[in-house]
Protein backbone atom coordinates (compact mmCIF):
# COMPACT_ATOMS: atom_id res chain seq x y z
CA UNK A 1 0.00 0.00 0.00
CA UNK A 2 1.17 3.46 -1.04
CA UNK A 3 0.67 7.22 -0.59
CA UNK A 4 -0.88 6.91 -3.70
CA UNK A 5 -3.66 4.67 -3.19
CA UNK A 6 -4.85 6.89 0.57
CA UNK A 7 -7.49 9.72 0.88
CA UNK A 8 -7.11 12.40 3.57
CA UNK A 9 -10.41 13.35 5.20
CA UNK A 10 -10.10 16.96 6.12
CA UNK A 11 -12.76 19.06 7.93
CA UNK A 12 -13.01 22.83 6.87
CA UNK A 13 -14.85 24.02 9.74
CA UNK A 14 -12.13 22.48 12.26
CA UNK A 15 -8.85 24.24 12.07
CA UNK A 16 -6.92 21.34 13.64
CA UNK A 17 -8.20 19.18 11.20
CA UNK A 18 -6.97 21.51 8.39
CA UNK A 19 -3.61 21.71 9.85
CA UNK A 20 -3.25 17.79 10.56
CA UNK A 21 -4.91 17.39 6.82
CA UNK A 22 -1.81 19.50 5.45
CA UNK A 23 1.10 17.90 7.82
CA UNK A 24 0.20 14.21 7.15
CA UNK A 25 -0.08 15.10 3.22
CA UNK A 26 3.12 17.12 3.56
CA UNK A 27 4.85 13.88 5.03
CA UNK A 28 3.83 11.32 2.61
CA UNK A 29 3.52 13.08 -0.40
CA UNK A 30 -0.42 11.84 -0.76
CA UNK A 31 -1.66 13.33 -4.54
CA UNK A 32 -3.50 17.16 -3.81
CA UNK A 33 -6.76 15.19 -5.72
CA UNK A 34 -7.00 13.14 -3.28
CA UNK A 35 -7.31 14.99 -0.06
CA UNK A 36 -11.42 15.71 0.59
CA UNK A 37 -13.01 18.49 2.13
CA UNK A 38 -16.00 18.28 4.32
CA UNK A 39 -18.07 20.90 5.82
CA UNK A 40 -19.52 19.42 8.86
CA UNK A 41 -19.70 20.93 12.90
CA UNK A 42 -16.16 19.31 14.60
CA UNK A 43 -18.48 17.33 17.10
CA UNK A 44 -17.81 13.43 18.20
CA UNK A 45 -21.50 12.23 18.13
CA UNK A 46 -23.93 13.07 15.27
CA UNK A 47 -27.04 11.75 13.31
CA UNK A 48 -26.89 8.79 11.24
CA UNK A 49 -28.40 11.59 8.95
CA UNK A 50 -25.72 14.01 9.47
CA UNK A 51 -23.04 11.55 8.53
CA UNK A 52 -25.06 10.70 5.06
CA UNK A 53 -25.20 13.74 3.99
CA UNK A 54 -22.25 15.72 5.92
CA UNK A 55 -19.38 12.89 5.59
CA UNK A 56 -20.17 9.77 3.30
CA UNK A 57 -21.84 11.79 0.52
CA UNK A 58 -18.96 14.45 0.13
CA UNK A 59 -16.56 11.81 0.24
CA UNK A 60 -18.65 9.43 -2.23
CA UNK A 61 -18.92 12.40 -4.56
CA UNK A 62 -15.38 13.11 -4.55
CA UNK A 63 -14.26 9.68 -5.32
CA UNK A 64 -16.48 9.09 -8.23
CA UNK A 65 -15.88 13.03 -9.26
CA UNK A 66 -11.99 11.67 -9.78
CA UNK A 67 -12.74 8.30 -10.53
CA UNK A 68 -10.54 6.84 -7.67
CA UNK A 69 -12.88 4.41 -6.23
CA UNK A 70 -10.29 1.35 -7.26
CA UNK A 71 -7.35 3.03 -6.79
CA UNK A 72 -8.01 4.38 -2.82
CA UNK A 73 -7.66 1.55 -0.64
CA UNK A 74 -7.46 3.57 2.68
CA UNK A 75 -9.75 6.61 4.11
CA UNK A 76 -7.70 8.57 6.45
CA UNK A 77 -9.96 10.77 8.76
CA UNK A 78 -8.19 13.56 10.53
CA UNK A 79 -9.04 14.96 14.08
CA UNK A 80 -12.31 17.37 14.09
CA UNK A 81 -14.08 14.81 11.79
CA UNK A 82 -16.77 13.25 14.06
CA UNK A 83 -16.14 9.99 15.85
CA UNK A 84 -19.36 8.67 16.27
CA UNK A 85 -22.92 7.70 15.23
CA UNK A 86 -26.07 8.28 17.91
CA UNK A 87 -28.43 5.32 17.77
CA UNK A 88 -30.04 2.24 19.66
CA UNK A 89 -27.58 -0.14 21.28
CA UNK A 90 -27.14 -3.97 21.47
CA UNK A 91 -26.42 -6.41 18.67
CA UNK A 92 -28.94 -5.47 16.46
CA UNK A 93 -28.39 -1.74 17.28
CA UNK A 94 -27.75 1.54 15.00
CA UNK A 95 -24.89 2.92 17.28
CA UNK A 96 -21.27 2.76 15.44
CA UNK A 97 -18.38 4.22 14.66
CA UNK A 98 -17.82 6.81 11.66
CA UNK A 99 -14.90 5.41 10.85
CA UNK A 100 -16.23 1.69 10.92
CA UNK A 101 -19.06 2.85 8.91
CA UNK A 102 -17.48 4.50 5.72
CA UNK A 103 -15.47 0.85 5.43
CA UNK A 104 -18.70 -0.01 3.47
CA UNK A 105 -18.46 3.42 1.17
CA UNK A 106 -17.29 1.17 -1.86
CA UNK A 107 -20.18 -1.33 -1.14
CA UNK A 108 -22.44 1.32 -0.81
CA UNK A 109 -21.18 2.73 -4.28
CA UNK A 110 -21.17 -0.31 -6.01
CA UNK A 111 -25.14 -1.89 -4.25
CA UNK A 112 -26.86 1.14 -2.43
CA UNK A 113 -27.00 1.25 1.19
CA UNK A 114 -26.68 -1.22 3.64
CA UNK A 115 -29.05 -1.44 6.95
CA UNK A 116 -28.01 0.28 9.78
CA UNK A 117 -28.81 -2.22 12.19
CA UNK A 118 -26.49 -4.52 13.69
CA UNK A 119 -22.54 -5.45 12.37
CA UNK A 120 -21.54 -6.84 9.02
CA UNK A 121 -19.07 -9.98 8.53
CA UNK A 122 -15.49 -8.30 7.77
CA UNK A 123 -14.48 -9.83 4.51
CA UNK A 124 -10.49 -8.91 4.79
CA UNK A 125 -10.74 -10.74 8.50
CA UNK A 126 -7.84 -13.31 8.14
CA UNK A 127 -8.27 -16.06 11.46
CA UNK A 128 -5.68 -17.79 9.56
CA UNK A 129 -2.76 -16.75 6.89
CA UNK A 130 -2.43 -13.27 6.65
CA UNK A 131 -2.90 -11.74 3.08
CA UNK A 132 -2.69 -8.37 1.16
CA UNK A 133 -5.43 -6.35 0.69
CA UNK A 134 -5.98 -5.57 -2.80
CA UNK A 135 -8.89 -3.93 -4.66
CA UNK A 136 -9.24 -7.39 -6.76
CA UNK A 137 -10.40 -9.18 -3.85
CA UNK A 138 -11.76 -6.37 -1.32
CA UNK A 139 -14.98 -4.24 -1.71
CA UNK A 140 -14.22 -2.18 1.37
CA UNK A 141 -12.15 0.81 2.53
CA UNK A 142 -9.77 0.49 5.85
CA UNK A 143 -10.40 3.45 7.45
CA UNK A 144 -7.97 5.14 9.89
CA UNK A 145 -7.98 8.21 11.89
CA UNK A 146 -5.51 10.89 13.11
CA UNK A 147 -6.47 11.83 16.12
CA UNK A 148 -5.67 12.21 20.13
CA UNK A 149 -6.48 15.17 22.75
CA UNK A 150 -4.04 17.56 21.11
CA UNK A 151 -2.58 18.86 18.37
CA UNK A 152 0.72 17.86 19.15
CA UNK A 153 -0.64 14.10 20.43
CA UNK A 154 -1.29 14.14 16.49
CA UNK A 155 1.45 15.55 15.00
CA UNK A 156 3.94 13.53 17.50
CA UNK A 157 2.09 10.23 16.16
CA UNK A 158 2.89 11.05 13.00
CA UNK A 159 6.05 11.56 13.11
CA UNK A 160 6.42 7.95 15.07
CA UNK A 161 4.90 6.63 12.12
CA UNK A 162 7.61 7.48 9.48
CA UNK A 163 10.60 5.91 11.42
CA UNK A 164 9.55 3.11 12.79
CA UNK A 165 11.55 0.30 14.37
CA UNK A 166 11.80 -3.40 13.68
CA UNK A 167 12.64 -4.55 17.01
CA UNK A 168 11.01 -4.56 20.61
CA UNK A 169 8.90 -6.69 23.18
CA UNK A 170 5.26 -7.74 22.80
CA UNK A 171 3.31 -7.37 25.90
CA UNK A 172 0.10 -9.30 26.46
CA UNK A 173 -1.64 -9.03 29.83
CA UNK A 174 -4.15 -11.96 30.79
CA UNK A 175 -6.51 -11.00 33.78
CA UNK A 176 -8.14 -13.93 35.86
CA UNK A 177 -11.35 -15.56 34.68
CA UNK A 178 -14.60 -16.28 36.82
CA UNK A 179 -17.75 -18.13 35.21
CA UNK A 180 -19.69 -15.15 35.12
CA UNK A 181 -17.28 -12.36 33.40
CA UNK A 182 -16.75 -14.70 30.25
CA UNK A 183 -13.47 -13.80 29.60
CA UNK A 184 -11.86 -17.02 28.76
CA UNK A 185 -11.88 -16.46 24.96
CA UNK A 186 -9.79 -13.28 25.72
CA UNK A 187 -7.37 -14.81 27.19
CA UNK A 188 -7.18 -17.57 24.84
CA UNK A 189 -6.28 -15.01 22.20
CA UNK A 190 -3.69 -13.64 24.18
CA UNK A 191 -1.76 -17.09 24.57
CA UNK A 192 -2.60 -18.02 21.11
CA UNK A 193 -0.56 -14.67 19.97
CA UNK A 194 2.27 -15.46 22.14
CA UNK A 195 2.43 -18.75 20.62
CA UNK A 196 2.46 -17.51 17.11
CA UNK A 197 4.90 -15.00 17.74
CA UNK A 198 7.57 -17.42 19.07
CA UNK A 199 9.85 -17.01 16.37
CA UNK A 200 9.26 -13.77 15.54
CA UNK A 201 12.40 -12.26 16.90
CA UNK A 202 10.83 -10.43 19.26
CA UNK A 203 10.05 -10.73 22.91
CA UNK A 204 7.40 -11.88 24.17
CA UNK A 205 6.14 -11.14 27.58
CA UNK A 206 3.00 -13.05 28.44
CA UNK A 207 1.67 -11.84 32.16
CA UNK A 208 -1.37 -12.98 34.15
CA UNK A 209 -1.66 -10.11 35.76
CA UNK A 210 -2.40 -6.65 34.86
CA UNK A 211 0.54 -4.02 36.55
CA UNK A 212 3.03 -6.69 37.50
CA UNK A 213 4.92 -5.30 33.89
CA UNK A 214 4.13 -1.65 34.22
CA UNK A 215 6.52 0.83 33.47
CA UNK A 216 8.36 -1.89 30.71
CA UNK A 217 10.73 -0.01 28.19
CA UNK A 218 10.95 -1.26 24.24
CA UNK A 219 7.68 -1.82 23.92
CA UNK A 220 6.26 -2.67 19.99
CA UNK A 221 3.18 -4.13 20.99
CA UNK A 222 0.39 -4.49 23.62
CA UNK A 223 -2.80 -6.20 24.12
CA UNK A 224 -4.65 -6.67 27.79
CA UNK A 225 -7.68 -5.76 29.32
CA UNK A 226 -6.89 -2.55 30.49
CA UNK A 227 -9.97 -0.87 33.04
CA UNK A 228 -11.89 -4.63 32.52
CA UNK A 229 -8.78 -6.12 34.63
CA UNK A 230 -9.61 -5.22 38.24
CA UNK A 231 -6.00 -5.24 38.75
CA UNK A 232 -5.21 -2.26 36.57
CA UNK A 233 -4.99 1.00 38.49
CA UNK A 234 -3.90 3.43 36.21
CA UNK A 235 -4.80 4.99 32.99
CA UNK A 236 -1.35 3.47 30.82
CA UNK A 237 0.74 1.05 31.60
CA UNK A 238 3.50 3.59 31.74
CA UNK A 239 5.31 1.76 28.98
CA UNK A 240 8.55 3.44 26.88
CA UNK A 241 6.98 2.98 23.72
CA UNK A 242 9.01 2.26 20.13
CA UNK A 243 8.03 4.21 17.09
CA UNK A 244 5.84 2.03 15.54
CA UNK A 245 4.38 0.37 18.32
CA UNK A 246 1.41 -0.56 18.01
CA UNK A 247 -1.94 -2.12 20.67
CA UNK A 248 -5.07 -3.00 22.02
CA UNK A 249 -7.58 -3.36 25.16
CA UNK A 250 -10.51 -5.69 25.14
CA UNK A 251 -12.61 -2.23 26.46
CA UNK A 252 -16.04 -1.35 25.32
CA UNK A 253 -15.78 2.05 24.69
CA UNK A 254 -12.41 3.25 24.55
CA UNK A 255 -12.55 5.33 22.34
CA UNK A 256 -15.61 6.84 23.22
CA UNK A 257 -13.55 10.45 23.07
CA UNK A 258 -10.70 12.22 22.27
CA UNK A 259 -11.42 14.89 24.56
CA UNK A 260 -8.82 14.87 27.15
CA UNK A 261 -10.15 14.35 31.02
CA UNK A 262 -10.18 16.81 33.75
CA UNK A 263 -6.50 16.66 35.64
CA UNK A 264 -6.41 14.54 38.33
CA UNK A 265 -9.05 11.41 36.63
CA UNK A 266 -8.43 8.23 36.69
CA UNK A 267 -10.49 5.30 35.89
CA UNK A 268 -12.60 3.46 38.06
CA UNK A 269 -15.98 1.00 39.14
CA UNK A 270 -18.80 1.27 37.37
CA UNK A 271 -21.58 2.60 39.48
CA UNK A 272 -19.35 5.47 41.08
CA UNK A 273 -19.92 8.51 38.88
CA UNK A 274 -17.03 10.17 40.36
CA UNK A 275 -15.06 8.25 38.17
CA UNK A 276 -16.89 8.76 34.82
CA UNK A 277 -15.33 10.61 32.16
CA UNK A 278 -17.88 11.12 28.79
CA UNK A 279 -20.52 8.74 30.23
CA UNK A 280 -17.57 5.37 31.24
CA UNK A 281 -15.38 4.90 34.03
CA UNK A 282 -13.37 2.64 31.20
CA UNK A 283 -9.96 3.21 29.84
CA UNK A 284 -9.16 5.62 26.70
CA UNK A 285 -7.09 4.78 24.28
CA UNK A 286 -6.66 8.85 24.29
CA UNK A 287 -4.31 7.77 27.17
CA UNK A 288 -1.96 5.26 25.14
CA UNK A 289 -1.83 7.74 22.04
CA UNK A 290 -0.79 10.17 24.20
CA UNK A 291 2.03 8.41 25.76
CA UNK A 292 3.58 7.16 22.99
CA UNK A 293 2.17 4.41 21.27
CA UNK A 294 2.10 4.87 17.06
CA UNK A 295 -1.23 2.77 16.26
CA UNK A 296 -4.49 1.73 18.26
CA UNK A 297 -7.78 0.26 18.29
CA UNK A 298 -10.39 1.30 20.27
CA UNK A 299 -14.15 1.35 20.80
CA UNK A 300 -16.74 3.96 20.29
CA UNK A 301 -19.48 1.85 21.61
CA UNK A 302 -20.04 -1.25 22.97
CA UNK A 303 -18.39 -3.93 20.75
CA UNK A 304 -18.99 -6.94 23.10
CA UNK A 305 -15.47 -9.56 23.77
CA UNK A 306 -16.43 -10.97 20.23
CA UNK A 307 -16.60 -7.67 18.26
CA UNK A 308 -13.01 -6.73 19.47
CA UNK A 309 -9.62 -7.03 17.52
CA UNK A 310 -7.91 -10.51 18.03
CA UNK A 311 -4.38 -10.05 19.05
CA UNK A 312 -3.03 -13.57 17.79
CA UNK A 313 -3.76 -11.95 14.52
CA UNK A 314 -3.04 -8.35 14.90
CA UNK A 315 0.60 -9.01 16.00
CA UNK A 316 1.77 -11.61 13.82
CA UNK A 317 0.20 -9.84 10.53
CA UNK A 318 2.21 -6.61 11.95
CA UNK A 319 5.60 -8.41 12.19
CA UNK A 320 4.99 -10.37 8.74
CA UNK A 321 5.69 -6.66 7.09
CA UNK A 322 1.78 -5.88 6.62
CA UNK A 323 0.45 -2.20 6.80
CA UNK A 324 -1.19 -0.54 10.06
CA UNK A 325 -3.94 -0.58 8.62
CA UNK A 326 -3.90 -4.03 6.95
CA UNK A 327 -3.09 -5.77 10.10
CA UNK A 328 -5.70 -4.36 12.26
CA UNK A 329 -8.65 -4.74 9.57
CA UNK A 330 -7.42 -8.55 9.03
CA UNK A 331 -7.88 -9.04 13.31
CA UNK A 332 -11.68 -6.95 13.27
CA UNK A 333 -14.39 -9.31 12.37
CA UNK A 334 -17.11 -6.73 12.07
CA UNK A 335 -17.70 -3.76 9.96
CA UNK A 336 -20.31 -1.57 10.37
CA UNK A 337 -19.71 -1.33 14.23
CA UNK A 338 -17.57 -0.02 16.64
CA UNK A 339 -13.96 0.13 15.42
CA UNK A 340 -11.75 2.95 15.73
CA UNK A 341 -7.92 2.37 14.01
CA UNK A 342 -5.65 5.42 14.89
CA UNK A 343 -2.67 5.76 12.54
CA UNK A 344 -0.73 6.24 9.72
CA UNK A 345 -2.23 3.22 7.81
CA UNK A 346 1.28 3.15 5.57
CA UNK A 347 3.02 2.61 8.88
CA UNK A 348 5.06 -0.90 8.57
CA UNK A 349 8.16 -1.57 10.30
CA UNK A 350 8.51 -5.02 9.18
CA UNK A 351 7.30 -4.94 5.62
CA UNK A 352 7.19 -4.56 2.68
CA UNK A 353 5.33 -7.38 1.62
CA UNK A 354 6.21 -8.92 -1.60
CA UNK A 355 4.60 -9.18 -4.51
CA UNK A 356 1.86 -6.51 -3.85
CA UNK A 357 -0.26 -5.22 -7.08
CA UNK A 358 0.68 -1.45 -8.43
CA UNK A 359 -1.99 1.13 -7.74
CA UNK A 360 -5.14 0.77 -9.39
CA UNK A 361 -5.83 2.54 -12.87
CA UNK A 362 -9.30 3.73 -13.70
CA UNK A 363 -12.23 1.75 -12.24
CA UNK A 364 -12.22 -1.46 -13.59
CA UNK A 365 -13.38 -3.35 -10.56
CA UNK A 366 -15.37 -1.03 -9.34
CA UNK A 367 -17.35 -0.96 -12.41
CA UNK A 368 -17.24 -5.08 -13.02
CA UNK A 369 -19.28 -5.53 -9.28
CA UNK A 370 -21.67 -3.27 -10.59
CA UNK A 371 -22.15 -5.23 -13.77
CA UNK A 372 -22.86 -7.83 -11.63
CA UNK A 373 -24.78 -6.57 -9.32
CA UNK A 374 -27.14 -4.92 -11.59
CA UNK A 375 -27.19 -8.07 -13.76
CA UNK A 376 -28.45 -10.11 -11.09
CA UNK A 377 -31.58 -7.66 -10.37
CA UNK A 378 -35.23 -7.82 -11.67
CA UNK A 379 -35.25 -6.24 -14.84
CA UNK A 380 -36.84 -2.82 -14.76
CA UNK A 381 -37.03 -0.14 -16.90
CA UNK A 382 -34.49 1.86 -14.62
CA UNK A 383 -32.19 -1.22 -13.92
CA UNK A 384 -32.08 -1.48 -18.03
CA UNK A 385 -31.15 2.55 -17.71
CA UNK A 386 -28.26 1.55 -15.12
CA UNK A 387 -27.08 -1.35 -16.88
CA UNK A 388 -26.86 0.29 -20.19
CA UNK A 389 -25.21 3.55 -18.48
CA UNK A 390 -22.63 0.78 -16.65
CA UNK A 391 -21.45 -0.79 -19.92
CA UNK A 392 -20.57 2.73 -21.33
CA UNK A 393 -18.56 3.45 -18.91
CA UNK A 394 -16.59 -0.28 -18.89
CA UNK A 395 -16.62 1.32 -22.95
CA UNK A 396 -14.58 4.54 -21.63
CA UNK A 397 -12.62 2.46 -18.95
CA UNK A 398 -11.43 -0.04 -21.90
CA UNK A 399 -10.68 3.35 -24.04
CA UNK A 400 -8.49 4.59 -22.02
CA UNK A 401 -6.62 1.43 -21.41
CA UNK A 402 -6.26 1.32 -25.65
CA UNK A 403 -8.20 -1.77 -25.17
CA UNK A 404 -10.64 -0.74 -28.36
CA UNK A 405 -11.96 -4.35 -29.37
CA UNK A 406 -13.77 -4.82 -26.00
CA UNK A 407 -14.80 -1.01 -25.94
CA UNK A 408 -16.51 -1.26 -28.92
CA UNK A 409 -17.98 -4.52 -27.71
CA UNK A 410 -19.37 -2.67 -24.37
CA UNK A 411 -20.48 0.19 -26.06
CA UNK A 412 -22.54 -1.50 -28.85
CA UNK A 413 -24.19 -3.75 -26.14
CA UNK A 414 -25.13 -0.46 -24.29
CA UNK A 415 -26.60 0.64 -27.48
CA UNK A 416 -28.61 -2.53 -27.59
CA UNK A 417 -30.59 -1.97 -24.32
CA UNK A 418 -30.98 1.79 -24.14
CA UNK A 419 -30.28 2.93 -28.18
CA UNK A 420 -31.91 6.14 -27.17
CA UNK A 421 -29.67 7.17 -24.33
CA UNK A 422 -27.60 10.65 -24.72
CA UNK A 423 -24.15 9.31 -22.81
CA UNK A 424 -24.88 5.75 -24.21
CA UNK A 425 -24.80 7.77 -28.01
CA UNK A 426 -22.15 9.74 -27.08
CA UNK A 427 -19.84 6.68 -26.13
CA UNK A 428 -20.39 4.70 -29.12
CA UNK A 429 -19.30 7.57 -31.06
CA UNK A 430 -16.46 8.26 -28.91
CA UNK A 431 -15.19 4.19 -29.07
CA UNK A 432 -15.74 4.71 -32.90
CA UNK A 433 -13.87 7.46 -33.22
CA UNK A 434 -10.35 6.12 -31.08
CA UNK A 435 -10.69 3.36 -33.20
CA UNK A 436 -10.49 6.16 -36.17
CA UNK A 437 -14.40 4.80 -37.38
CA UNK A 438 -15.61 8.34 -38.52
CA UNK A 439 -18.36 7.44 -40.12
CA UNK A 440 -19.91 5.20 -37.38
CA UNK A 441 -18.79 7.87 -35.41
CA UNK A 442 -20.24 10.68 -36.91
CA UNK A 443 -23.83 8.55 -37.12
CA UNK A 444 -23.81 8.09 -33.66
CA UNK A 445 -23.24 11.80 -33.12
CA UNK A 446 -25.93 13.10 -35.42
CA UNK A 447 -28.32 10.49 -33.36
CA UNK A 448 -27.83 11.97 -30.20
CA UNK A 449 -28.39 15.83 -31.50
CA UNK A 450 -31.53 14.94 -33.27
CA UNK A 451 -32.67 13.17 -29.90
CA UNK A 452 -31.57 15.49 -26.88
CA UNK A 453 -30.38 18.46 -28.67
CA UNK A 454 -30.11 20.04 -25.33
CA UNK A 455 -28.13 17.37 -23.63
CA UNK A 456 -24.43 18.04 -22.89
CA UNK A 457 -23.79 15.14 -24.34
CA UNK A 458 -25.20 16.36 -27.53
CA UNK A 459 -23.26 19.58 -27.29
CA UNK A 460 -19.59 17.62 -27.21
CA UNK A 461 -21.33 15.44 -29.86
CA UNK A 462 -21.85 18.50 -32.17
CA UNK A 463 -18.06 19.76 -31.36
CA UNK A 464 -16.60 16.61 -32.74
CA UNK A 465 -18.75 17.23 -35.35
CA UNK A 466 -17.44 20.18 -36.02
CA UNK A 467 -13.95 19.15 -35.60
CA UNK A 468 -13.81 16.12 -38.19
CA UNK A 469 -15.31 18.14 -40.99
CA UNK A 470 -13.10 20.56 -40.80
CA UNK A 471 -9.88 17.84 -41.08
Amino acid sequence: MTADEVLIVVNDRSAISQQIGERYQAVRSVPPNQIVRIHTEPVEEIERSTFGAEIAQPIAAHLLNHRLQDRILAIVLTKGVPLKIRGSGGRQGTQASVDSELTLLYRGLVEGPTSAEGRIANPYFRPAEPTAFTRAANDIYLVTRLDGYALDDVLALIERAGKPVTRGKVVLETKPVWWWNRSAPGNRWLKEASRRLQDSGLQVVLTASAGSVNGQKDVIGYAGWGSNDPATRTRTPGFQWLPGAIASWFVSTSARTFTRPPAGWNIGPWGDERTYHATSPQSLIGDLIAEGVTGVVGFAYEPYLDGTARPEILFPAYRAGFTLAESFYMALPHLSWQAVVVGDPLTAPFGPVANRPPPVSRIPYFLERRVRMLESKESTLEMVRMLAVTYAEQAVDKAEAKQLDEALALARRAATLRPQEPMVLYVLGSVHEARHEQTPADEAFRKLIRLDPASPYAQQAARRLKHSSSR
